[in-house]
């Protein structure tokens, strides 16, 4: 899993120029947020794989499901940039800006809203959303799962702190294949923004500026 994660990382692009001189293009902004997402997922994979290796499932379930959210921002992004040559600003504002705060821009989109869309290329995305979303809750299922072995036959419960590894070996096998999903979308991603000028008469100095002012100029 690690040369997977060595290898995504020297594709990454140590830099993003803008094509048009004197004006920022929707062109410069998709592939800046391409590039982010792709070193967020790199650091994510990183922190994860280290904390299974460890056994520190809790940290490992976290950071694998920040993973499965951010492939998911990625999906909906390639679907933005494979619909034609004109890109839906409003819709990569609203997935790129979106927040949760009053102070946010533009509304955000609802992460199940991506999770659902993804799992329609990816089958079973979402139930391993929601097992890992399960893990990190502090309900009885996401605390016994970590921290409590329970034998009711013998009417005993053994704490300790590395929960038994088999239980979370489906999730570390989980983690490799999302990890190969995302790189390969990000690829993806890379072509289709290689291959064509999208919204040749956008202008705007800054995308994130535009919002706050009301919308891209």
């Amino acid at each position: 899993m690690q040369n997977l994660i060595d290898e995504w990382r020297k594709n990454l692009k140590s830099e993003v120029r803008e094509l048009f001189p004197n004006s920022i293009s929707i062109n410069f902004h998709l592939e800046c947020f391409n590039e982010s997402l792709a070193s967020r997922v790199i650091e994510l994979s990183t922190m994860a794989l280290r904390c299974f290796e460890d056994k520190d499932f809790l940290e490992a379930s976290l950071a694998t499901r920040s993973i499965v959210e951010t492939m998911a921002v990625q999906f909906r992004l390639k679907t933005i940039l494979g619909a034609d040559e004109f890109v839906d600003v409003e819709l990569f504002k609203k997935v790129a800006l979106g927040g949760c705060f009053n102070e946010s821009p533009v509304e955000q989109v609802n992460i199940m809203t991506l999770l659902k869309k993804l799992n329609k290329e990816y089958p079973g995305t979402l139930e391993f959303h929601e097992c890992l979303s399960e893990l990190s809750h502090p309900n009885m299922f996401g605390v016994l799962g970590h921290y409590c072995v329970q034998d009711f036959s013998a009417g005993l419960a053994k704490f300790n702190n590395h929960p038994p590894e088999e239980l979370f070996k489906p999730f570390a096998d989980n983690l490799k294949k999302t990890i190969g999903s995302s790189f390969r979308i990000y690829n993806d991603c890379c072509q289709l923004l290689g291959s064509k000028i999208f919204n040749k008469e956008f202008e705007s100095q800054s995308l994130h500026n535009g919002a706050l002012n009301g919308g891209a100029n």
